[in-house]
């Protein structure tokens, strides 16, 4: 399992679309607060269980006012997708059992 480029990016995607989709709400939080609002963004990175070509994204997001959290998952890989392509269909990277 390889952390390169594309699962940062993919790291990036995932965060970017939980604090635009709760842009309204943590500004309304913001706003709301007497001292200091807090925003939590998780990220766990774990091998994909079904080919270990890939690594499994997952984030989340937390603010405390009105208690809103939320996840997102994703799934990537450092190799080129023919290369992908081609080793699914030959078998290689694939768990035992999956195929």
């Amino acid at each position: 399992m390889v952390i390169g480029e594309r699962t940062r990016e993919k790291i990036v995607e995932l965060l970017k679309a939980q604090l635009e989709e709760y842009a309204s709400a943590i500004d309304a939080a913001y706003t709301r607060m007497d001292k200091a609002l807090s925003i939590s963004l998780k990220v766990k990175l774990s091998e994909n269980p079904k080919n270990c070509l890939f690594v499994d994204v997952d984030t989340s997001i937390s603010f405390k006012l009105d208690e809103v959290k939320d996840k997102a998952h994703g799934s990537v890989s450092e190799v080129q997708m023919s290369v992908i392509g081609a080793m699914e269909r030959e078998g290689v990277g694939m768990r035992i059992g999956d195929a």
